[in-house]
């Protein structure tokens, strides 16, 4: 048995890659989960991930429906019998939409950071930028993701989905480690 794409991707495999992406994350969440409290000691420290967190949160939103939208609209236009080329079309200018809006958010957050250095707070100005910079790779991450779905990759979205988690694992910890946010 093979993919809806004909490619020689049976629903094992693309089960196995899944689920393997699945656990992995799962077992980072749990990893995450038990360090983070003995790396943050400070309240006021969980403050300033909280608004990170807020910042990857709300950045999310800039892309404006296009990552859903084009995991609806790829699968159509393909059973539509739209040639490739058009389709190639609607990913590059998704992709650019999506880099385009996501880097705005960056050039509205630093100009929001700009004013907490203003005010003496260096830590507050770096957390909004590494918040404001986190907010195109994150949509991107999105983007990435619902091409992949909508096309079928699994394992190529098994990989992308680890590899994100993992990053974004690792750089929670080190940023609670070295700098207690």
């Amino acid at each position: 048995m093979t993919g809806g794409n004909g490619k020689g991707r049976g629903l094992w495999g693309n089960t196995f890659w899944m689920s393997a992406a699945g656990l992995a994350s799962a077992a980072l969440s749990v990893l995450r989960a038990l360090l983070l409290p003995k790396l943050i000691s400070d309240p006021a420290e969980y403050g300033l991930l909280l608004i990170l967190n807020l910042i990857l949160g709300f950045g999310a939103y800039v892309h404006l429906g296009v990552t859903l939208g084009v995991y609806r609209q790829l699968p159509y236009l393909r059973g539509a019998g739209v040639g490739e080329e058009e389709l190639a079309r609607l990913r590059d200018s998704s992709l650019g939409f999506v880099l385009l809006t996501g880097f705005a958010a960056v050039l509205a957050t630093f100009l929001l950071g700009w004013s907490q250095l203003e005010a003496g707070t260096v830590l507050g100005f770096a957390i909004l930028g590494a918040g404001a910079l986190l907010v195109p790779l994150r949509n991107l991450s999105a983007l990435l993701t619902n091409f992949y779905q909508a096309e079928e990759r699994f394992k190529q979205l098994a990989l992308l989905e680890t590899g994100y988690f993992v990053v974004s694992v690792a750089a929670s910890l080190l940023g609670a480690w070295v700098w207690g946010v």
